[in-house]
C-alpha cells in the first residue's frame, strides 16, 4: 500500500476518533489569577431577604499563604439565624466553560483549607441535584468530589461551608474556607 494512502487512512481514522468529542470542561478562572472574574455570590432561600448582606461573603485573596497559585477564593459565612439558607443555592458560584449535558459525571479536584470553625465544604449543582461534601482542615489539602448532572444541565457549581457530611440539602455553617486550583474532568 502506498505511503500517502496509509497517511490518508491514519488521518481519516484520527478524525473519526475525535469527531463528536466534546470540548473540555474547565472552571473559568479556576486558579483565581483573574481575581473574582466568573465567580459570583448568592444568598437565596425562603428567608434569605431577612439576613444581613454580610452573612455570606467572598473575596479574592491575593498571595494566599501556601496556595499553589498564590491566589485563592475566600468564602466567609457568619453566624446567622436563617433556618432556610441551604447549600444548593447559597455560596460562591463558579462558572464552567460550557454547559454539561444531563447524565454527565464530573470530577472536581481542588485545594481547600479552613479557619474559624469551618469543618466541611459542600460542592453542588446550583438549585439542587448532585452534592458532595469534603472535610476542611487548617492546612491546605487536595480534595476531589464527583458530581453527576442529573436531568438538568450544569454550567455553574456552588461552594459553601456546611455543618454535616450529609450529601444532601443542608444549611450553610459559619466559618471561613479558602479554595484554589480548581480542575474539572469529565468521567
Amino acid at each position: 500500500m502506498p505511503s500517502h494512502l496509509i497517511r490518508f487512512l491514519f488521518v481519516l481514522l484520527a478524525a473519526c476518533a475525535t469527531a463528536g468529542a466534546a470540548e473540555p470542561v474547565k472552571f473559568l478562572n479556576g486558579s483565581f489569577a483573574e481575581g473574582l472574574d466568573h465567580w459570583r455570590l448568592q444568598v437565596a432561600g425562603p428567608y434569605a431577604d431577612e439576613l444581613p448582606p454580610e452573612t455570606i461573603t467572598m473575596s479574592w485573596e491575593k498571595g494566599a499563604p501556601q496556595s499553589a497559585q498564590a491566589d485563592a477564593l475566600r468564602i466567609t459565612v457568619k453566624p446567622h439565624k436563617g433556618e432556610w439558607v441551604f447549600c444548593h443555592y447559597s455560596g460562591a458560584i463558579g462558572k464552567l466553560s460550557r454547559i454539561v449535558e444531563p447524565g454527565t459525571r464530573l470530577r472536581i479536584t481542588f485545594r481547600v483549607r479552613g479557619e474559624g470553625g469551618a469543618k466541611r465544604l459542600a460542592v453542588s449543582r446550583l438549585w439542587g441535584g448532585s452534592t458532595d461534601v469534603v472535610p476542611v482542615s487548617s492546612r491546605w489539602t487536595e480534595q476531589r468530589v464527583d458530581l453527576v448532572s442529573d436531568e438538568h444541565p450544569i454550567d455553574e457549581l456552588v461552594f459553601v461551608p456546611v455543618a454535616t457530611s450529609a450529601k444532601a440539602l443542608q444549611q450553610v455553617a459559619p466559618g471561613i474556607v479558602y479554595i484554589d486550583d480548581l480542575v474539572v474532568e469529565v468521567k
